[in-house]
């Protein structure tokens, strides 16, 4: 199954890493896709690199790769065809079944691997939701709607955060993972329809948005990226309210400034210093392919964190494999991981940022997504993991 593929460039200039959990992270194309592979194959990949853990989609509050009680509107296409089938429908609760301790036949523990921590995602962009209700759409100060991002009212006391909330809930009580993460929980620069506004004023008791000195406003202000943060801590902590008392911890990926890693993307409501008190886990979005840094540099972000007094125990880093191509991209194409390039990371630059990223204290580190993993890139992952 696994290849020799890339192992020797990768290894010649790659040690084996210190982490401790070592992830893999299927999307959705793996759990309820219409070609999704089997999992026994994606039990032996991970048991062959030792991986410790395993991130599964849970879908969207509007596609949901299990049947969601009351929400049958929001079962993904594969869940309800199960269910037609005479089955389940529960593809979540499958690939955790199959992925918490499966593995290589020659193991020993029952059903044939070691266990493994299971967390699971949640995605927080509604393209449906948004087609179906537009006053759920983040606007832009331009006026545009968004057909992915939901507003900052529509999160903080509306629909989508109520059903995020509700969504986590159900997760933990029903399959009590490690944790539930969210993932694409950000704004794209549109939060700025009439509903923002009044939420931006009770919420700072300001009367207007920063403006500039031509009255226009100002999209950069360190006030808006403060608002913004805090309006998903405030959600964030609604969730992780809900979630606790199941024993699951609660986590939230974040996009990577490189420049300031512990102030983070404030203008995406990615500062870490507000969402700090929400989460018990931050899954720091390490995606050098998208942005034309090697994969080496990634010692720079962890670096960038210890120095700020971030709790390296509080962080894991996400190697991504997406990469951009053609001149000049990968310039903040890292906006939504999903819609994201269009190539795959080279195998070299992939070990070396998995490596690179187990350093200054941090022992978590996550490669995403599975499929996009080459035989090199197993190869290159057991010899880091499973030396």
């Amino acid at each position: 199954m696994l290849v020799a593929t890339g192992l020797a460039l990768a290894t010649a200039c790659t040690p084996p890493d210190d982490a401790t959990h070592r992830a893999v992270s299927l999307g959705f194309e793996d759990v309820a896709g219409q070609d999704r592979p089997d999992l026994t194959q994606i039990a032996d990949e991970l048991a062959a690199v030792e991986a410790t853990a395993v991130h599964l989609a849970a879908g969207r509050v509007e596609w949901t790769t299990f049947p969601w009680p009351d929400h049958p509107e929001a079962w993904s296409a594969a869940v309800s065809e199960a269910i037609e089938e005479g089955g389940s429908g529960d593809l979540l609760g499958e690939a955790i079944t199959h992925l918490a301790g499966g593995g290589l036949e020659t193991q020993d523990a029952s059903p044939g691997g070691p266990e493994r921590e299971v967390v699971l995602t949640i995605d927080a962009l509604v393209p449906s939701l948004i087609a179906q209700d537009a006053t759920l759409a983040g606007v832009t100060a331009n006026g545009e709607a968004s057909d992915l991002f939901a507003s900052a009212a529509a999160l903080a006391e509306g629909e989508v955060g109520d059903r995020l909330v509700a969504m986590a809930e159900h997760l933990a009580r029903t399959y009590r993972p490690e944790a539930i993460t969210v993932t694409e929980l950000m704004f794209d620069d549109a939060t700025f329809s009439e509903q923002d506004l009044a939420l931006y004023r009770r919420m700072t008791g300001e009367s207007d948005w920063p403006r500039d000195d031509g009255g226009a406003i100002d999209e950069e202000a360190a006030e808006i990226g403060a608002w913004r943060s805090q309006v998903l801590a405030d959600l964030l902590t609604r969730m992780r309210e809900r979630v606790a008392p199941h024993g699951v911890a609660l986590a939230v990926d974040v996009r990577a400034d490189w420049e300031d890693p512990v102030r983070g993307r404030a203008q995406s409501g990615h500062d870490l210093t507000i969402l700090g008190d929400a989460v018990d886990r931050f899954i720091l979005w390490n995606y050098p392919g998208l942005v034309g840094r090697t994969g080496a540099e990634s010692a720079d972000l962890t670096a960038g964190l210890a120095a700020g007094g971030v709790d390296p125990d509080r962080v894991t880093v996400s190697v991504g494999l997406w990469a951009a191509q053609g001149e000049g991209a990968g310039v903040d194409a890292d906006l939504a991981s999903s819609q994201s390039g269009d190539g795959v990371l080279p195998v070299a630059q992939f070990a070396d940022a998995v490596a690179a990223s187990a350093t200054s204290g941090v022992t978590a580190v996550a490669v995403t997504p599975r499929s996009l993993m080459t035989p090199g890139h197993w190869e290159a992952l057991r010899g880091l993991w499973a030396p």
